[in-house]
C-alpha cells in the first residue's frame, strides 16, 4: 500500500509504478509539459490527470513536491509533468510514475530487488533481431552471472503482452477473460435473434390483410422480402444506436460490478466497425428473411381468406426456438449464480 501526500492531502494510492530514466524513450506518452527529458532527474514523478487534479485541483502540478510511503520507507518526489491522456486499454498505465533509484541504494539491499527478476523489463530490438537467438544469448548471459540461479529470461512481443502475460503477472492470461465474456455476448445475442425471428413471423401473421392487398395489386416475392428486410434492418440500426449510448452512461457501473473495463468507443477501428457492421447485418437477415419467405410463399387466396397458417415445420421450428431461448436461459443464470458463489 503507499500513501501519497503533498502539504495540504494525503490518499492512499495503489497504481503506482516504479521506472527507470528511458521509460519514455520506449513509452510515447503524451504529456502536458513535454518534459519527457526531465525524468531521467532524479527522484521525479509523472502523474496522471486524474491524480494531479485531486492533489492540486486545477493548478500546476509541475514542479510541486510530493511524499510517498510505502514499505520502502518515506521518499519526496518532484513531480516533473502530467500525462495528458491515458489509454483504457493500455497494459502499461498508472496513476502515478516514479523513478527508481530509492529500490537500487544500499538500504534496499534488505529487499533483494537489485535485480531484473524484480521487475518487469522492456527492451527494444532490431527489427531484424531474432527473438529466439537472443534469448539463448541472455540466458547464457545469466547462466554465466549466476551459475547457481535458477532463473530463466523469456521474451515477448508487446504487442502480445496485454493478452497472454498471465505468466508475468501470476494469473491467467486476460485472453481468457476476453474469450468467456465474448461466448456470453455471442449466446445473447442468438438469444435475442431466437427471440426476434419469433416475434417477427407472429407479427407478420398480424398483417395478413396488408400483405394478401399488396400480392392482389402484383408486389412480386422480391418486393415483399425486401420490405421485412428493411424494416429489420432499421430495428437492428436502431438498437445498435441505443446500445453504445447505454454502454456510454453505464460502463463504469458494469466495470465494478465485473471488474473489467470495456472501452469499446475509445478504441475505434476498421476491425471493431466491420463487427458493428456484420452483426446488424447477419442479425436483420436471420429476423427478416424466415417471415418474409414464409409469408410471400402462401398463395394469395389463402392470405386474403384470411387462411394463412403455420405449417406443421413452422410449428415444430417455433418450438425448437423457444425451447433453445428458455434453455440457454437458465444455463446462462445457473452459471452466473455458480460464478457468484464462487466469487
Amino acid at each position: 500500500m503507499n500513501i501519497l501526500e503533498d502539504k495540504e492531502k494525503a490518499f492512499f494510492e495503489d497504481h503506482i509504478l516504479y521506472a527507470d530514466h528511458t521509460f519514455f524513450d520506449l513509452f510515447d506518452y503524451r504529456l502536458m509539459a513535454k518534459q519527457q527529458a526531465s525524468f531521467r532527474e532524479p527522484y521525479s514523478a509523472i502523474l496522471s490527470t486524474e491524480t494531479a487534479a485531486k492533489y492540486f485541483g486545477e493548478g500546476d502540478a509541475v514542479g510541486k513536491m510530493i511524499a510517498v510511503s510505502n514499505m520502502f520507507g518515506t521518499t519526496t518526489y518532484t513531480i516533473r509533468d502530467v500525462v495528458a491522456e491515458m489509454t483504457a486499454n493500455s497494459s502499461v498505465s498508472f496513476d502515478v510514475l516514479l523513478s527508481n533509484e530509492k529500490l537500487f541504494s544500499s538500504e534496499m539491499s534488505y529487499f533483494g530487488i537489485q535485480d531484473w527478476g524484480a521487475f518487469e523489463t522492456y527492451i527494444l530490438v532490431n527489427e531484424t533481431a531474432n527473438a529466439t537467438s537472443l534469448e539463448h544469448t541472455l540466458n547464457s548471459l545469466v547462466r554465466k552471472q549466476r551459475p547457481e540461479g535458477e532463473e530463466t529470461i523469456v521474451l515477448q512481443s508487446l504487442k502480445d503482452i496485454h493478452l497472454y502475460s498471465g505468466y508475468i503477472e501470476g494469473g491467467r492470461d486476460k485472453v481468457v477473460v476476453v474469450v468467456i465474456f465474448s461466448a456470453i455476448a455471442v449466446t445473447i445475442l442468438m438469444l435475442a435473434w431466437f427471440n426476434s425471428i419469433n416475434l417477427n413471423t407472429a407479427k407478420a401473421f398480424e398483417r395478413t390483410k396488408e400483405i394478401g392487398i399488396k400480392k392482389v395489386f402484383g408486389s412480386p416475392k422480391k418486393l415483399l422480402i425486401s420490405q421485412f428486410l428493411i424494416e429489420s434492418l432499421l430495428t437492428n440500426v436502431l438498437a445498435l444506436v441505443a446500445a453504445l449510448i447505454l454502454h456510454q452512461f453505464l460502463s463504469d457501473i458494469i466495470a465494478d460490478i465485473t471488474g473489467v473495463k470495456m472501452a469499446v468507443l475509445e478504441s475505434w477501428d476498421s476491425l471493431l466497425i466491420l463487427a458493428f457492421v456484420a452483426v446488424v447485418a447477419l442479425g436483420s437477415s436471420v429476423a427478416s428473411l424466415i417471415p418474409g419467405f414464409l409469408m410471400s410463399g402462401f398463395p394469395t387466396t389463402s392470405i386474403v381468406a384470411g387462411k394463412a397458417k403455420y405449417s406443421g415445420h413452422g410449428k415444430l421450428l417455433r418450438r425448437v426456438l423457444v425451447g433453445l431461448q428458455f434453455g440457454v436461459s437458465a444455463v446462462l443464470i445457473l452459471v452466473t449464480l455458480t460464478i457468484d458463489r464462487q466469487i
